[in-house]
């Protein structure tokens, strides 16, 4: 079986790339005993969702010194590598303090929000680092060993040849066939809040619920004003902190 990620951002575009080494930090990189950068940096809004790029077992969540705040995710199974197989980690640095949804030995799946985008640790502005190591386990179950640990990223590959092109969530191809409003339950509730969540809008520490409550209410209230859908000098009008056709159709126009 082929390891394949998913996009651990929404939208997702890479910064500096893996093995770069731009005149700036590439001092920086050598004081660290680094060839290049050793990860792919994605552009990231300040709060933006970051969500997990394969199912895995977390096996650190918390703070890492230059890295700042950070989770470590690895794969459950053995996967192709040229040893032949390979166990694989994914790094996600620099989240936002108090924002981190996971913990150490926590099972996770393709697209759960793990914590969100910020500038924690050596970071001159928000983003997310990602990184990406094969492994291989010790004698203890407790051990665990990068293949390429000599190779001048400690032991980091290029997660690069392995996103499938796809993002995490495919929640944002949920389609929503009816209005909701406050009192609303079901399914299309709960999708409602995963995806405002993702946006900013819904409480990253608020678990999602299948009822349409005062919380999920002022998320809309909040992503109406964002989007210009409802004035700001009128805030009254009818459909205010209602998810109607307006809304409905921009939350599909900013998912499609």
């Amino acid at each position: 079986m082929k390891l394949v990620l998913h996009y651990p951002t929404k939208p997702y575009f890479a910064g500096q790339k893996f093995g770069e080494c731009m005149p700036s930090v590439c001092a920086k990189y050598k004081e660290m005993g680094l060839l290049g950068h050793n990860g792919i940096d994605s552009g990231a809004f300040h709060g933006q969702a970051i969500y997990a790029s394969h199912d895995g077992i977390v096996t650190f969540a918390g703070e890492d010194g230059s890295a700042g705040l950070g989770v470590v995710i690895r794969t459950h199974e053995a996967m192709e590598y040229k040893d032949p197989v390979a166990f694989y980690k994914t790094i996600y640095w620099h989240l936002k303090t108090g924002s981190i949804r996971v913990k150490a030995s926590q099972e996770v799946k393709t697209g759960e929000i793990i914590g969100l985008a910020d500038n924690t640790g050596l970071s001159t502005g928000d983003h997310l680092h990602y990184g990406l190591k094969p492994q291989y386990q010790g004698e203890q179950n407790w051990e665990w060993w990068n293949h390429e640990q000599e190779n001048g990223y400690k032991g980091a590959i290029d997660p690069m040849p392995f996103f499938s092109g796809k993002f995490a969530v495919d929640m944002f191809k949920y389609t929503f066939t009816k209005d909701l409003q406050f009192g609303s339950e079901g399914d299309d509730v709960q999708a409602l809040q995963t995806i405002l969540q993702g946006l900013g809008f819904f409480p990253i520490e608020q678990e999602t619920t299948k009822f349409y409550g005062r919380i999920t209410e002022q998320a809309i209230k909040n992503y109406q004003k964002a989007k210009g859908i409802i004035s700001w000098g009128n805030p009254f009008l009818t459909g205010y902190g209602r998810f109607g056709p307006k809304t409905r159709a921009s939350i599909a126009l900013t998912h499609s």
